[in-house]
């Protein structure tokens, strides 16, 4: 289940999801994602989601990287709807073609 669904259509979802959407459109197998019409948030584009992240050390050990080295562990990913083929809601299905339409009619 998603997260959340942005206005332009990208998906907000634990870490990972793009990776599998990746994967799915690359072997031509279609992406489905169930999301809640609640979750569906016509305010906010993909691009201005502040993404949480986990502690770094979770990730890597304290010490072990040199002191410049940067790590990110973040809690979720952005998927953009390129490569989902539906969403699923409570309503029934919307084509990747008719999200963004929908969410416009949630503004109204």
């Amino acid at each position: 289940g998603a997260d959340r669904l942005c206005s332009d259509g990208r998906l907000v979802n634990g870490i990972g999801t793009y990776l599998l959407a990746l994967a799915a459109a690359k072997t031509d197998i279609p992406f489905y994602v169930l999301c809640e019409t609640l979750k569906i948030d016509p305010r906010l584009r993909g691009g201005e989601v502040d993404l949480e992240e986990k502690k770094t050390s979770e990730v890597v050990k304290r010490g072990l990287l040199p002191p410049r080295a940067k790590v990110k562990n973040p809690y979720f990913d952005i998927t953009p709807l390129e490569l989902i083929t539906g969403i699923i809601t409570e309503n029934g299905l919307l084509a990747a073609a008719e999200v963004i339409g929908y969410i416009k009619t949630l503004t109204v």
